[in-house]
């Protein structure tokens, strides 16, 4: 039976209605091709990678990329390079923010049943050829089972690199898990490895697992360790010292309030470091459980002070939190809960007000799509790529959230639509500071279907069903949301 978790809805704040914009069209993979646990987009949103682990339904995998043109996704671009059998090429990856560099994990490669060495390459794209080329050496894991190259994260300029093995035994500790540092050196064209290895005093504690950042400025490395203390869950955050060339930690272990919740389950920072979003994909919460849980920190003095109240999930075994994406100034977030409405999955996309996040929008997946597997913000947030995994297959969609996340609370509330629910015309009734400037409309798809200078628009040719109204005034946007008979 479901449990709803009720007087947590009061935590999103205002709520404004959905008017995202699907930019082309859908990606669809086949059955049994697998979506990676990331995915990549360009800034300027032109250029979507991400990787299908077990194609061609063997656990080799590729790497596709994705243009846009004419308002369509193409398929522009293959990267299969690693040759060994059931290596999951494309498990992991992660672009730099021009989308000229990636970064592809293949955590199976050097492989031994039923695990892999792992190696990581990173591949340039090469703008005259237009294609992909792998630059310096490929990165290996130490021992047969380390799965390294479960998680990789590049900074904004592509040149650190961050990767977690999370079942590299270390210093005789089985399971430790492993994180390592590089960067990249031009003059010789080779990864090396910046400072100290990263591994855990206990062994299976989920050491960097997912979780695993580096900051978009290079300097500060974020692990997760969601098993630690009987799956309570710890965070660490390390900055890299330039005078001495080392790591250092960055104020205290973070930890879980509670067993079971795997704090550290996901976790992301923005650009230099200063604000963090941990994730407890497994907390409960007045004994429901597996609603999931998302915390934020800012660095304040050199030690982290939690600062907004609490995210929680909706209902039992939501899993809330355990994706997350943020953009690189920390004001925008989105978290996914891939256990949302038995499995559908939900994301939820949240603007920082003050120091409270405020929820903007959310996107719902479909029967058993596990909505959110994979999720991806640009730099700035105005978009979103959304990853599911729908009848064996995936699915891979990029919007457009930039009205959302600035459409004006105030101007919301001051903005009257009627007559709702509506056949012929629809009147736009402003607040008498408000000067109407323009509309739009948006279908349930964000799609947009009518423009109008005007604050009576006609909307019979309209089909019947939900539609947003987008109000643009001399204080901002507001957003509407009515009904077409």
């Amino acid at each position: 039976m479901k449990k709803t978790v009720l007087f947590l809805i009061l935590n999103f704040g205002f709520v404004t209605a959905n008017a995202q914009t699907l930019i082309g069209n859908s990606i669809n993979g086949s059955f049994g091709e697998e979506l990676s646990f990331d995915i990549a987009i360009k800034d300027n949103g032109d250029r979507l990678i991400f990787g299908s682990p077990n194609y061609p339904n063997n656990n080799n995998g590729i790497v596709k990329e994705y243009s846009r043109g004419n308002n369509n996704w193409y398929l522009t671009n293959v990267i299969d390079n690693d040759p060994v059998e059931a290596s999951r090429f494309g498990t992991s990856l992660s672009i730099s923010n021009n989308g000229n560099r990636v970064a592809v994990g293949a955590p199976f490669s050097g492989f031994f049943q039923p695990f892999g060495i792992g190696k990581v390459y990173v591949y340039d794209y090469n703008v005259a050829t237009s294609e992909w080329q792998q630059v310096g050496n490929v990165i290996e894991g130490i021992n047969t089972t380390d799965l390294f190259g479960g998680k990789v994260s590049l900074s904004a300029d592509g040149n650190r690199l961050a990767i977690s093995g999370y079942l590299a035994d270390v210093n005789g500790i089985t399971n430790s898990g492993l994180v390592r540092v590089f960067q990249f050196n031009s003059s010789n064209s080779q990864w090396e490895q910046m400072g100290n290895d990263f591994y855990d005093n206990e062994s299976g504690k989920d050491f960097g697992y997912r979780s695993c950042v580096l900051s978009k400025d290079g300097s500060t490395l974020v692990i997760g360790i969601p098993g630690k203390s009987s799956n309570q869950g710890e965070t660490i955050v390390y900055r890299w010292y330039e005078s001495g060339s080392f790591w250092g930690q960055v104020g205290a272990t973070l930890m879980g309030d509670n067993t079971t919740e795997r704090f550290g389950s996901s976790v992301v920072v923005n650009h230099d470091g200063t604000l963090l979003t941990i994730g407890s994909v497994s907390a409960s919460v007045n004994n429901v459980n597996n609603v999931g849980r998302v915390r934020t920190f800012r660095l304040v003095s050199g030690s982290w002070v939690e600062f907004s109240t609490s995210l929680y999930g909706e209902n039992e075994s939501n899993y809330f939190g355990g994706n997350l994406a943020m953009s690189d100034d920390g004001t925008v977030l989105a978290v996914a809960a891939v256990g949302w409405e038995s499995s559908q999955g939900r994301v939820y996309v949240y603007s920082l007000v003050g120091n409270e996040w405020v929820q903007k929008t959310s996107f719902n997946g479909t029967s058993h799509s596990r909505l959110g597997d994979a999720l991806s913000l640009t730099s700035d947030g105005n978009r979103i790529a959304l990853g599911s995994k729908p009848n064996g297959g995936y699915r891979v969609m990029l919007y457009d959230i930039a009205n959302v996340l600035n459409a004006n609370q105030f101007v919301t509330e001051n903005t009257k639509i009627y007559p709702n629910p509506a056949k012929e015309n629809i009147s736009v009734s402003l607040n008498s500071s408000l000067e109407f400037i323009n509309s739009r409309i948006y279908n349930a798809m964000g799609q947009l279907v009518t423009e109008s200078n005007s604050k009576v628009i006609n909307v019979q040719h309209l089909s019947k069903g939900l539609y947003f109204i987008e109000v643009q005034t001399n204080k901002g946007k507001g957003v509407q949301k009515f009904i077409k008979e």
